[in-house]
């Protein structure tokens, strides 16, 4: 968990030094972990590799004749954005920024591969769970200790000198839609490790359930993460961020009827309601109310004319696209409206993908999110065991970020997206069951206090 807590703490992936030690981690945990295509998802794993592929094609130096061939557009634009252009240079028009984002991109990629091998060998499942949960009950409560004390300043000493005067930081981040994209992936996933620990003893065959074992101070610590985390995002006053917690946890829900009666699905209900409320002490719901309000007659906060001046650059670059991470050199020449605010960022992160990367890019992001969902669905029915709870906390929380991403482009922050890579693997390794087809499966890992307290070895049978 070393990895998700640098990536948020290390000002969320804002600067570029802050990527060498991440880059360095992942590619050390690669080595360690040694983790290898799974078979089950070899689709998803090459569709995933030939983006990134298309990314280091876009630094590939080419002739003019060859860009303009690819992109009519290009020279029209490169001329009025550097200077006698070279007759030899690479697609993308910010080589500097393809190259970082594609170095972000290889180490989210092994972070990835990695973390899902681990759970496929049922190790460190539980750890990750933990550690997502301690690392946002700091976040949140470090936020809130932040915007009492300095709210114009990150950690209380630092002002980024081209933060905006009317921008106030969350924590290490310095935009409220990101700082709540984290939060709401780590919502759900937090709820279903809570619910998986308690089904872990339902897993034992002792239909007794001993709530001085259950109740202990590390519930309380993740209920408390749970309660700061939610009160985060209101308080934030992110509306694509409520809106997509609101959706991720009706899908929760919805999930949590295949598996659980109707008591206890009331009983789950409330549970999620009461945190609701507990969280609501901590938002100006007013101002809440009116940002929700003023919404559309906004033009959906600008969205609608960063989507409309957009467009044009899919357009004109629809083969090859700008170059990833160099939409905002782009913009420098597509933008038309007031520059008093300016568009880094397409408010919409396939749009953004498009732009960036073209087509082809596009079509590689689709089919990634198809299998990705499919699989993760596949995955719901066929695990009968308590990681289940899991599952469908990570597959919501993906969810939750997808329809953010209608909105926003939270998952350009590396803090954002190291998490998005470590629930898509709690969603998408393989259950027991199949891999009970490849090898013998042993019993899930033990929490420390859990069956292994109770002086025997535990194996859960799995259908």
């Amino acid at each position: 968990m070393g990895i998700a807590a640098w990536a948020v703490f290390a000002f969320a992936g804002t600067y570029a030094w802050t990527l060498a030690p991440l880059a360095a981690a992942a590619l050390a945990i690669a080595v360690i972990v040694r983790p290898t295509m799974s078979d089950r998802a070899d689709i998803l794993d090459g569709a995933l590799f030939c983006c990134l592929a298309l990314t280091a094609l876009q630094l590939l130096p080419l002739p003019a004749a060859v860009r303009s061939a690819l992109s009519p557009h290009r020279a029209a634009v490169e001329a009025q954005l550097v200077f006698g252009a070279a007759a030899t240079a690479p697609l993308t028009l910010d080589a500097a920024a393809t190259a970082r984002a594609l170095a972000t991109g290889i180490a989210l990629f092994l972070i990835f591969l990695s973390a899902r091998a681990l759970f496929e060998r049922q190790e460190g499942l539980r750890h990750v769970c933990r550690g997502i949960a301690w690392v946002g009950l700091a976040l949140g409560a470090e936020a809130f200790v932040q915007r009492a004390l300095s709210p114009a300043l990150v950690y209380g000493v630092w002002r980024p000198a081209w933060l905006a005067s009317n921008i106030l930081p969350w924590g290490p981040f310095i935009n409220r839609n990101d700082f709540a994209a984290w939060l709401l992936m780590a919502i759900p996933l937090t709820i279903g490790y809570v619910l998986m620990r308690i089904g872990s003893w339902r897993a034992t065959g002792d239909t007794r359930i001993d709530v001085n074992r259950i109740v202990d101070p590390r519930l309380i610590l993740l209920l408390a993460s749970m309660c700061v985390m939610t009160g985060g995002i209101l308080a934030s006053l992110s509306r694509s961020g409520v809106l997509s917690l609101a959706i991720a946890l009706a899908a929760f829900m919805l999930l949590a009827r295949t598996r659980l009666g109707r008591t206890r699905l009331w009983l789950l209900a409330a549970a999620v309601g009461v945190l609701l409320i507990a969280a609501g002490t901590y938002v100006n719901l007013p101002a809440l109310l009116g940002r929700m309000n003023e919404a559309w007659p906004s033009g959906l906060g600008g969205r609608l004319a960063a989507w409309r001046e957009t467009w044009p650059i899919v357009r004109d670059f629809a083969v090859t696209g700008v170059g990833v991470g160099a939409f905002e050199r782009a913009m420098l020449v597509y933008q038309e409206s007031n520059r008093l605010l300016f568009f880094n960022h397409a408010h919409n992160e396939l749009l953004q993908i498009m732009a960036e990367g073209g087509v082809p890019l596009g079509i590689g992001a689709l089919v990634v999110l198809t299998i990705a969902a499919s699989t993760a669905m596949s995955n719901l029915r066929a695990d009968r065991s308590p990681v289940f709870w899991a599952r469908a906390g990570a597959a919501c929380g993906l969810l939750g970020i997808a329809c953010q991403s209608f909105w926003d482009t939270a998952l350009r922050m590396p803090a954002n997206s190291v998490l998005c890579a470590i629930l898509a693997a709690v969603a998408l390794h393989a259950p027991a069951a199949v891999r009970a087809q490849r090898a013998p499966v042993d019993s899930l890992p033990a929490d420390d206090h859990l069956p292994a307290a109770r002086g025997k070895s535990v194996h859960v049978k799995h259908r």
